[in-house]
């Protein structure tokens, strides 16, 4: 490796693990702060049933579905940090580093039917979940008793979850589905010949949730422009079309890859 590139990939190596830890002190900082919080007020509050109270209740519920919503972006950034840190890792030979020795989460409890798996997603999910059956049963508690009230939300928090937890496994399904095709349709094919596939085109847009349009015109700057020279032609290899459809996309490229060549298989 020339050592201007190994230069440049320590640095980066040094980057990504300082947003990683970063990252991280955001996760705790907001898994801290939130239940205490949702507790104080249901406590200060009682059993209170005035408008007023509704709409703080309202209030209270909406804020931790938004922080829910900024943690579970927070958690792909985290997740794609620590891919790219193995990634550097294997590049530069070090195979025992601390990203790409990372253990699994192993512990499990339970039967072989219904388990509780011992990790950070576990976790993270019973805190917000608790908070959000707190605060939905406090505003529900205004219009009916708040025994029904606690029963009602506690239901309409787990049909949350589950609903949640099964459509994000059906996106990251379709997801590694659409970013293999991309990878094969582009595989040992010329450049000038990308921007007119309308079935790559199709799927990158899928991927990054844009319009075809949108799409077809990055691919174009991408192959065509005699300013860029990041690819071969013809684009030679899963590695080189992982990069183009990561361009097009917005997605990691090591990722892309990962989709590509079944490494996990989970295809």
């Amino acid at each position: 490796m020339k050592s201007d590139r190994h230069e440049a990939l320590l640095r980066e190596y040094a980057e990504a693990s300082g947003n990683f830890r970063l990252l991280t002190d955001i996760r705790f900082r907001l898994l801290a702060l939130l239940p205490i919080a949702s507790a104080a007020t249901a406590a200060f509050k009682g059993d209170a049933k005035s408008a007023d109270d509704a709409v703080l209740y309202a209030f209270g519920l909406l804020v931790t579905l938004g922080v829910l919503t900024y943690h579970t972006r927070n958690d792909q950034l985290y997740n794609a940090l620590i891919g790219r840190c193995k990634a550097i890792e294997r590049t530069l030979g070090i195979w025992d580093g601390a990203y790409g020795s990372r253990p699994r989460a192993w512990l499990e409890i339970g039967g072989a039917k219904y388990r509780w798996k011992v990790d950070h997603s576990s976790g993270v999910m019973l805190i917000y979940s608790a908070s959000i059956a707190l605060w939905l049963s406090k505003l529900l508690g205004v219009f009916i008793p708040p025994t029904a009230a606690a029963v009602q939300a506690i239901l309409l928090t787990f049909l949350f979850a589950f609903l949640l937890s099964q459509n994000q496994e059906a996106r990251l399904i379709s997801l590694r589905r659409d970013a293999a095709d991309a990878v094969a349709c582009v595989n040992n094919k010329a450049l000038a010949a990308i921007p007119s596939d309308t079935k790559f085109i199709a799927l990158c847009a899928k991927l990054a949730g844009k319009k075809p349009e949108v799409v077809s015109a990055r691919a174009t700057f991408y192959t065509k422009s005699k300013d860029v020279t990041y690819f071969p032609d013809p684009l030679e290899g899963a590695d080189a079309a992982s990069r183009l459809v990561a361009l097009l996309t917005d997605l990691t490229p090591e990722w892309i890859y990962i989709c590509a060549t079944n490494q996990r298989g989970e295809l």
